[in-house]
């Protein structure tokens, strides 16, 4: 009983201090979607498994991703409508998110109303450590609000925390800020709040999260008799047998978190399903000449895909490189060729900064080669030849000779 009202208070803590200090940026740029659930029953009060009768310790649903239930990105959560596990319409919501990648190290935070953030990166500084900007004073500052203090960084199994993807499986250890924040104080009741990846049960079974690569996006196995589960037994670092009683808060199901794949910020011509992928490189188009463009974000790296069109949203500027080349349109993305040279176009949306540049061309004018049928001109002619004539294409020698008409009606010829 100790451990739940211990566990209690530190939601509170979570709540009050964490949720403003803790600062994390995440959201569509994060590939995690969906909830983890915890759900375990204390084996010290009771063995209902599966019955909400009191002695649960478990954590409830974990959301991997405000997106989830911030669905349109304005800070605040659309309620039961976008997820029955969302907080109140309208409820203020920090932007966060759990980022899988296809091989490497995991990044970013997940976000329990039960146990409050859940750090999947190694963001944990040690008190009086080189991280904390306020070393031996007793209280531990990191220096770095995207960090955490606790008593120790070590997981259990040494080395270092943060959670990691090789392969098809997730490996290592997450950990529950709030528990490793009282570690600092020792006022944790004993938890560490690690959260293992896989492991071997004390049976010698093998147990841990397993991913399904086949599906777009990719899939988290469904937890069952350890296979793709996580495990937090506090006093028992891996289970004794596979079931649904921990010292801790027991088993964690991620079968409910869906991976999306990678997405790419492009700049397309015409359209996000059919364009021409011009981001990083030179397109040439004539003087005169309009372009429209999009900004497509999505998982291809190709302009083939419509959804992820966020051109309206997205910043454009020019950048003269070096010369003024294009004139903006009415409507972000659109242009149009009106010098000669080239320039850049910079687009940023969601962090990401990326870039074109447009060559303007032209075709100088026939008519400022003509040759005048004037006898009296044509004498005088000569005067003109191989001079330089400019037009709106720059500078241009006309071959042969050229129309005088200005010159001698200026008294020049």
């Amino acid at each position: 009983m100790r451990k739940k009202i211990i566990l209690s208070a530190i939601v509170f803590l979570i709540f009050f201090a964490l949720g403003t200090a803790l600062k994390v940026r995440a959201g569509e740029g994060q590939s995690s979607r969906g909830f983890i659930w915890g759900g375990s029953e204390d084996s010290e009060l009771g063995l209902s498994n599966g019955v909400k009768d009191g002695n649960d310790t478990g954590a409830g649903a974990i959301v991997v991703n405000s997106v989830n239930c911030d669905t349109d990105g304005d800070g605040k959560s659309n309620g039961a409508a976008a997820n029955s596990y969302c907080p109140a319409v309208g409820t203020a919501m920090a932007d966060y998110g759990v980022d899988i990648p296809p091989s490497g190290a995991l990044s970013g935070y997940a976000w329990s109303e039960n146990l409050g953030w859940i750090d999947f990166g190694n963001n944990c500084i040690e008190d009086n450590s080189a991280g904390d900007s306020n070393p031996t004073s007793g209280v531990c500052v990191p220096a770095d609000l995207k960090k955490y203090c606790a008593a120790s960084c070590t997981p259990p199994s040494g080395g270092t925390g943060g959670v990691s993807r090789s392969g098809n499986n997730l490996i290592g250890w997450a950990r529950i800020v709030g528990v490793a924040q009282e570690s600092v104080s020792g006022n944790s009741g004993g938890w560490r709040g690690w959260i293992k990846m896989n492991g071997t049960a004390k049976n010698g079974a093998p147990y841990g999260i397993q991913i399904d690569s086949s599906s777009n996006p990719e899939k988290i196995i469904p937890c069952s008799g350890g296979i793709s589960c996580a495990w937090n037994g506090e006093n028992d670092d891996d289970p004794a047998v596979f079931t649904n009683i921990a010292n801790g808060l027991g088993w964690f199901d991620f079968s409910n978190v869906t991976i999306e794949k990678a997405k790419t910020l492009k700049i397309c011509v015409n359209s996000c399903s059919s364009g021409e992928n011009i981001t990083g490189i030179v397109k040439s188009i004539a003087l005169d000449d309009p372009i429209s463009l999009k900004a497509c974000y999505n998982t291809s790296s190709l302009c083939n895909d419509n959804s992820g069109d966020f051109t309206n949203s997205a910043i454009w500027n020019e950048t003269d490189n070096p010369n003024d080349a294009v004139s903006p349109q009415p409507g972000k993305g659109n242009y149009k060729g009106t010098n000669s040279g080239t320039e850049q176009i910079n687009v940023s949306y969601d962090g990401k900064d990326i870039w074109t540049r447009i060559n303007v061309g032209c075709t100088h004018d026939p008519s400022y080669c003509e040759l005048d049928t004037d006898p009296v001109k044509i004498l005088r002619e000569s005067t003109c030849k191989g001079s330089f004539f400019p037009d709106n294409c720059g500078s241009y020698s006309c071959p042969g000779s050229r129309d005088c008409t200005e010159w001698i009606e200026t008294g020049l010829q």
